[in-house]
């Protein structure tokens, strides 16, 4: 059996979570005895997951490279700012703010922007690319390549999700069972190591390049943000952390963090 359950939540500000429960009793058929029964925990999230951070998302000025436009479309729905570039080269000229590259550009067509973005990172503008759907990107510090040094990497799998914000789903996201979209699978034996974007869940959904300093920071998500934007709340919120994430201070001490 499906069944629908409405409830009336209480009036709150905008942005808040509201914290609640769902306790279930299965009754007998004399409807006295308690047969079965579950009790979940439940979040009731706001639509807008930046209703309370208008002003942050302007102090974020992003750059977003958009060749189709589609996620510059989400972005004005969703109340973004940002400033929209098609063309690659604008990439190097960023001096502040962030880059965010579009969800489900293909490294295959446009080659040079693995380089571009790791550039970018290494020079002091924060890069977060939302899950590229092919080809390959070099990653640098691992055999011999002219690309900067990075001081660290980390790769991650959905318990990404979770490090951010704890309570959004890392396994299951509508409609098709899964938040991972796209990952990165290592490919190298002589030379420089390459990561290859792939249309599924044997690689790494999180790949995090730091350069040291103030904002060199890489994300690679492959999460389907845009994907799944319409499913429910875990793309919308992850969204926020993604941005927050990439715009820290790697420098930072454990617990500290640079909004």
């Amino acid at each position: 059996e499906t069944i629908e359950i409405r409830v009336q939540t209480p009036a709150v500000k905008d942005g808040v979570v509201l914290k609640t429960s769902l306790k279930i009793s299965v009754l007998g058929e004399d409807g006295q005895r308690d047969v079965a029964g579950a009790e979940k925990n439940i979040l009731v999230f706001p639509e807008d997951s930046f209703a309370d951070r208008k002003e942050w998302l302007k102090q974020k000025k992003i750059l977003l490279f958009d060749p189709d436009g589609k996620t510059a479309a989400l972005f004005t729905k969703a109340g973004i700012p940002f400033k929209e570039t098609r063309n690659l080269s604008a990439l190097a000229g960023v001096k502040e703010g962030m880059i965010v590259i579009a969800e489900g550009i293909s490294f295959k067509e446009y080659r040079g922007l693995p380089e571009a973005m790791i550039r970018a990172a290494a020079s002091g503008t924060p890069v977060l690319c939302l899950a590229a759907t092919g080809g390959e990107m070099l990653f640098p510090g691992m055999g011999a390549s002219e690309l900067p040094q990075p001081t660290g990497m980390i790769f991650k799998r959905n318990d990404a999700i979770r490090m951010l914000d704890k309570r959004l789903d890392e396994t299951f996201w509508y409609p098709e069972g899964r938040a991972v979209m796209s990952t990165v699978s290592l490919k190298g034996a002589r030379g420089p190591v390459s990561g290859e974007m792939m249309l599924d869940e044997t690689g790494w959904p999180w790949v995090e390049i730091n350069f040291g300093g103030r904002h060199k920071t890489l994300l690679v998500s492959g999460f389907g943000i845009l994907k799944n934007w319409e499913e429910g709340p875990a793309p919308r919120y992850l969204l926020v952390k993604l941005l927050e994430h990439s715009g820290k201070d790697v420098t930072t001490q454990k617990g500290e963090t640079d909004e």
